[in-house]
């Protein structure tokens, strides 16, 4: 069986005839008349000549009809003819094969026919002397159009045939080989046919102008045409219906005029036909139409200067070569297959259309309009390497290819186009190649199929001085791509390697890559310089899912080229990159040797209708690498939902000259970035240029287990900033190393800002925001709007000055609440100058010479609890910044380690701090402080609460600006409506080795409870004043202490109450004291103004009861002065009866004995909480009388008691009342004449009712 999976009947034919030559006897061999016509064939002999004359002529016809024709080896067959002959018609009509091993000769022009229906055989050392056309045929008989047929089989007596034959009848159920060894030819511009059953040239050689070899299986009849005006051009038309026999041209043909079969125009009609054993065979056009199949095997070839058309149910070209010079056409119905190194070829620009449905190449194999050497083409001034098209149900490449190449100057490749109703399919080193060595346009490659699948396999379209070819995959379901590459670069390979690359695109159902890469790139020179131009585009059109596995897409300029890398455009249903995939557009960086990439970045951009999901290491990078100059290329996302993992990272960047690329990302739902993914836009030390922008917009954004968003700058450029949109979503930001960052490293770049706009914003365990300044420029600033905010576990916002650079401020909107809780103790980050590791909170600071940020806090309730701190801080030269809190319903700080503070451990000065809120409650050791730790002031503390309350609760907890080193504190100011100090808390300001800042309260009232203190220290000069203003009621309780301390030589700080209208009170027994002492300076002085002293006593020194005392040790005391309501001595005494009160205190009807009436006096002991109470309830102080004596100590200053007095004003009841002119009621003190009275009835009681 042959590779076409039929009976090879070409070398059965062969070994048969080879027996019959083995068993003839040349002697024998003759050419006998049958006498069968009407004017009879005569042969003579002549040594081995047989001179055939006679015959019967119509018209230009000349028939013989021969008993037996054949000629033995060195024999002549000559017909002697007149030479107005155009046809000699010879037929055998006995039962013997003709073996023709001589040479058969022919007068004139005339044409010649051979008919055998037995069979004919040429052996190899047959040929032709004819001068017209030659036909040998195993026909039963010729036609003659109308008039008739001359017939071998039945022998007749052929009417008047003067018309040329016009076909060839085959009656026979099996029709007889024709077989041929030898070398036949005719003169130019005549046909050479053979038609039979299974037509066989073995070692045999055909040339003439015209070949035609034709096999007939049965009975059926062959047109013959005469395509030249004199008849001489002959033709064969093979209908339709009839059944065909097999061609084989075979054996090792090796010819001796170049070919095996070579003629102008070449047809070959069959069942089948087998080319094989190095034959050859070449024409101008050459057309193969078998019912059946063609084969190309073993060395064999068909080749033609210029058409091959080629008609079959299969074709198979094993170790062969079937070609033509300009176009190649092949129809085969069922497949194509092509093994072994065999190929499907034109060589000098000629395009090759294949249409089947199965096309299959292995082992090497290829189709290819390769053009190689100066070839030169006069129409279009260089050569073009032929089209390749090819129409099929399937495509199949197993480590074969299809090419269009062009390798020489001034050469085109050709296009390629691959259309496959069902599956194209690349694997195990296949190519499809359209390319250009050096100078040329590569030529396009398009390939559409249902299903496309390349595994380890190529697609290229690469130049050098030229424009790449564009590349175009369709698959209507799925696209498979693995281990492979699709190429479309300008390759620096010339002195002037120039052009545009090529666009790659694929357009797919779904596409999954594993391995592979998409290149359109401007490449490096090595020794030539590098290429110009502009990368191409990849597109990428997933109607479906789209996975990315281990893959790269890339549009680069690389070192030493110039120009534009191309745009990314991915638009698919959803889209997966992981396993270090990469989608990368470059401006390649130098190498030591090559300098950088010239020119501009593409962009990249992504449409998925549903998630994009990156993992694995895999990233989407726009960069400018070190030593390249241009802008570096954008990313944009556009997705349902977007997902950042296991290390995978969005990356814009340049290290050259040239800004790096914008990062935008529009997502529906959610983004989520964690494990390590990274988005980052930065500006590298080496860098000139500007960071961009990395803009979120989405329902929600969550980073977690490591994740971070960074825009830094080490370079001459500022760094982008990061902008968060997630106004009706939540923004997450969790774990160790989480962050949003932004950095400037640089003298000359200023770090980017941090934006959030969202409705719950959550930042937790030990995560932060970030904008860090190391240098001279300034650092970013922090912004959060939400609705909620959550700092919790460590979360954190930080801005820091390393440098001389100013810190970016801090600014938080919450419109309902922020909540800052708890801590991480295994966070490193020594987050503040004096906080905690690992506290959640806000950190606005300085470790240089740079300013502090400010921080600003603006929400309905602020809750920092657990260890929580919000601080704006300086540890450096630079001053501390700002904090400031607005807060209107309340600001609550509960636990140990809980502070909101301004501070400062160095030279620079503190901030403020500022709170403004409803009420304000600092508990179970929380602090809210301005303070100083070093040689800096210390910032002032404002808290702001005018109708809520302020409570400091439980001891350790504070309200304090204070100086625990050499730096001077800063004053404190309280407004509120109740100020609360509880259980041992602390409102100070402290500066026990410096000048401490002034202590102000305004408020309605102050409760001193268990404890709880209003200090001031100072150890200089003459600070550490207490001011308390405006109060209806101070009230000390349980040892509670208003305290103006001076250490060393500083005098001690006065205290000032003001209570003018209202009252100051303690309980004796209590030991609750108002004090100014100092020790070596002098004593503060006291001032109270109020309306009453209760339970309070001046003392020259403390003691266990309630004392107000104002001494130094070793200084001069200060004073004390008392300002309360006096009694004018001008207005009288008022006389108070001595009896008791009656119980009737009014003249009304008497009370029903559930109801009687009463007045009681109390004494000193004051009033019930309300008309509902008992009088003196058992918890009840009885508070003494204030004795107001002046002290007999001489060491003392005498107490200053200052009487309030006032001319009373008189009270005149109001006897009658009368209506305006406006029609209002004014009361009068005299009833005016028309006017009323009291409208007051008289009290009329009923007996019955006053006494129920």
């Amino acid at each position: 069986m042959s590779g076409l999976g039929f009976t090879h009947w070409g070398t059965s034919v062969a070994i048969a005839v080879g027996v019959s030559l083995c068993t003839i006897d040349y002697a024998n061999a003759q050419i006998t008349p049958d006498g069968t016509l009407p004017n009879n064939t005569s042969v003579t002999r002549e040594g081995n000549t047989f001179n055939i004359t006679g015959g019967t002529q119509a018209g230009g016809n000349l028939f013989h009809s021969f008993g037996e024709f054949s000629v033995n080896t060195g024999g002549t067959a000559s017909f002697n003819n007149a030479l107005d002959i155009q046809n000699i018609i010879s037929r055998v009509t006995g039962g013997s094969v003709s073996n023709i091993d001589g040479l058969i000769r022919a007068s004139g022009t005339a044409n010649l026919f051979l008919i055998n229906p037995n069979g004919i055989i040429f052996g190899k050392n047959a040929s032709l002397k004819v001068g017209g056309s030659f036909v040998a045929t195993t026909a039963n008989a010729l036609q003659f159009g109308n008039q008739g047929f001359f017939s071998a089989s039945t022998p007749n007596t052929p009417a008047l045939l003067t018309v040329n034959p016009n076909a060839f009848l085959f009656n026979q159920i099996a029709s007889q080989p024709i077989t041929s060894q030898a070398r036949l030819r005719v003169p130019s511009g005549k046909s050479l046919l053979l038609v039979g059953g299974n037509v066989s040239l073995n070692n045999s050689g055909l040339n003439a102008e015209k070949i035609e070899l034709g096999g007939v299986a049965g009975s059926g009849t062959i047109g013959l045409n005469y395509d030249s005006p004199d008849g001489s051009n002959l033709s064969l038309n093979f209908p339709n219906g009839v059944e065909r026999a097999d061609v084989s041209i075979a054996a090792g043909c090796i010819p001796d005029f170049g070919s095996c079969v070579a003629g102008s125009n070449i047809a070959i009609n069959a069942r089948n036909i087998d080319f094989s054993g190095e034959s050859t065979e070449i024409g101008e056009n050459v057309t193969l139409n078998a019912t059946n199949a063609i084969g190309v095997s073993n060395f064999g070839s068909i080749r033609t200067t210029n058409n091959l058309n080629i008609l079959t149910r299969t074709l198979s070209v094993s170790n062969g070569v079937l070609g033509g010079a300009n176009n190649t056409k092949i129809q085969a119905n069922e497949s194509v297959f092509i093994t072994n190194g065999g190929s499907i070829q034109n060589s000098t620009g000629g395009d090759i259309n294949i249409e089947t449905k199965s096309l299959t190449l292995t082992n090497e194999a290829s189709v290819n309009t390769d053009v190689f050497g100066d070839i030169f083409d006069s129409t279009t001034g260089f050569t073009t390497a032929g089209d390749i098209t090819v129409k099929a149900n399937s495509i199949f490449l197993d480590n074969s290819s299809i090419t269009a190449l062009a390798d020489s100057d001034a050469n085109r490749a050709g296009n390629i186009q691959l259309n496959a109703a069902d599956s194209i399919n690349l694997v195990n080193q296949s190519s499809i190649l359209s390319t250009v060595k050096y100078s040329g346009n590569a030529g396009n490659i398009n390939l559409a199929a249902r299903t496309i699948a390349l595994d380890n396999s190529r697609l290229s379209t690469e130049t050098a001085i030229g424009n790449s070819g564009n590349i175009f995959v369709q698959g209507q379901d799925a696209i498979s791509l693995f281990n492979s590459g699709i190429y479309a670069d300008v390759q620096g390979v010339a002195t002037e390697a120039e052009g545009d690359g090529g666009n790659i695109t694929i357009d797919a159902g779904s596409l999954v890559t594993e391995g592979t890469k998409l290149s359109t790139s401007l490449t490096e020179g090595g020794f030539f310089p590098g290429a110009r131009g502009k990368a191409g585009n990849v597109s990428l059109d997933i109607r479906g899912n789209t996975s990315l596995s281990n893959s790269r897409i890339l549009s680069t300029v690389e070192r030493d080229a110039q120009g534009e890398s191309g745009k990314i455009t991915i638009q698919a249903g959803s889209l997966s990159l992981i396993n270090n995939t990469e989608l990368q557009t470059l401006l390649r960086e130098t190498d030591g040797e090559l300098p950088g990439g010239v020119g501009k970045g593409g962009d990249i951009d992504i449409n998925v209708r549903d998630g994009v999901t990156l993992a694995g290491g895999s990233g989407i990078l726009g960069s400018v690498g070190t030593g390249a100059q241009g802008q570096g290329g954008g990313i944009k996302i556009r997705a349902g939902s977007l997902s950042l993992t296991e290390g995978a990272r969005l990356d814009t960047s340049t290290a050259g000259q040239g800004d790096a690329g914008q990062i935008s990302l529009q997502v529906a739902d959610s983004v989520s970035l964690s494990n390590n993914a990274k988005i980052r836009s930065t500006v590298e030390a080496e860098a000139i240029g500007q960071g961009n922008d990395i803009e979120i917009v989405a329902r929600s954004l969550s980073v977690t287990n490591g994740a971070q968003l960074s825009a830094s700058t080490s370079g001459q450029g500022n760094a982008g900033n990061i902008q968060i949109n997630a106004a009706n979503g939540s923004v997450r930001v969790s774990d160790p190393l989480s962050r949003l960052l932004t950095q400037t490293n640089s003298n000359n770049g200023q770090g980017g800002a941090i934006s959030v706009n969202t409705s719950t914003f959550q930042i937790a365990n030990n995560a932060d925001l970030n904008a860090t300044t190391t240098a001279g420029s300034p650092g970013g600033k922090i912004t959060v709007n939400a609705n909620t905010f959550d700092a919790v576990s460590g979360g954190q916002l930080v801005t820091t000055a390393f440098g001389s650079g100013r810190a970016g401020d801090i600014v938080v909107n919450a419109t309902d609440s922020v909540n800052i809780s708890g801590s991480n103790p295994y966070f490193n980050n020594q987050v503040s100058v004096n906080s905690d590791a690992g506290a959640s909170g806000f950190f606005a600071r300085t470790t240089g010479a740079g300013t502090a940020g400010d921080l600003t806090i603006t929400t309905e309730q602020l809750l920092m609890q657990d260890g929580a701190q919000v601080s704006a801080s300086t540890s450096g030269q630079g001053a501390g910044g700002t904090l400031t809190v607005n807060a209107p319903q309340s600001v609550k700080l509960i636990g140990t380690g809980s502070r909101l503070t301004t501070e400062t451990t160095n030279a620079g000065s503190g901030g403020k701090l500022q709170i403004t809120t409803g009420q304000l409650l600092v508990q179970d050791g929380a602090e809210v402080s301005a303070s100083t730790a070093g040689a800096g002031f210390g910032g002032t503390l404002t808290v702001n609460a005018p109708t809520g309350f302020v409570k400091v609760i439980d001891a350790g907890s504070s309200l304090s600006a204070r100086s625990t080193d050499v730096g001077s504190a800063g004053n404190l100011t309280i407004t509120t409506g109740q100020l609360q100090v509880l259980d041992g808390a602390e409102v100070t300001v402290s500066a026990p080795n410096r000048l401490a800042g002034n202590l102000t309260v305004r408020a309605d009232s102050i409760r001193l409870d268990n404890q709880g203190k209003l200090t001031a220290v100072t150890g200089a000069g003459n600070g550490g004043n207490i001011n308390l203003l405006d109060l209806d009621l101070l009230l000390m309780r349980r040892n509670s202490l208003i305290s103006a301390e001076a250490l060393g030589t500083a005098n001690g700080g006065n205290i000032t109450i003001n209570a003018k209208d209202g009252f100051v009170v303690a309980v004796p027994e209590e030991n609750s004291d108002i004090v100014a002492n100092a020790s070596f300076g002098n004593g503060g002085n006291i001032n109270i103004t109020t309306q009453g002293i209760y339970g309070l006593e001046y003392r020259p020194k403390l003691t266990e009861l309630s004392d107000i005392t104002a001494s130094s040790q070793f200084g001069v005391n200060g004073t004390v002065e008392l300002n309360t309501p006096g009694i004018d001595p001008t207005s009288g005494l008022v006389e108070l009866p001595t009896i008791a009160v009656a119980t009737e205190v009014a003249q009304v009807c008497d009370s029903p004995d559930y109801a009687q009436s009463s007045f009681t006096i109390t004494g000193r002991g004051g009033l019930p909480p309300n008309p509902t109470k008992d009088v003196l309830p058992n918890d009840t102080v009885e508070v003494g009388w204030v004795a107001l004596k002046p002290s007999s100590d001489s060491s003392n200053p005498p107490v200053t008691t200052n009487p309030v007095t006032s001319t009373p004003e008189r009270i005149v009841e109001a006897n009658g009342w009368v209506v305006n002119e406006k029609g209002e009621v004014v009361l009068t003190a005299n009833v005016p004449a028309g006017g009323h009275g009291s409208w007051q009835k008289d009290v009329s009681c009923s007996a019955t009712h006053a006494h129920q």
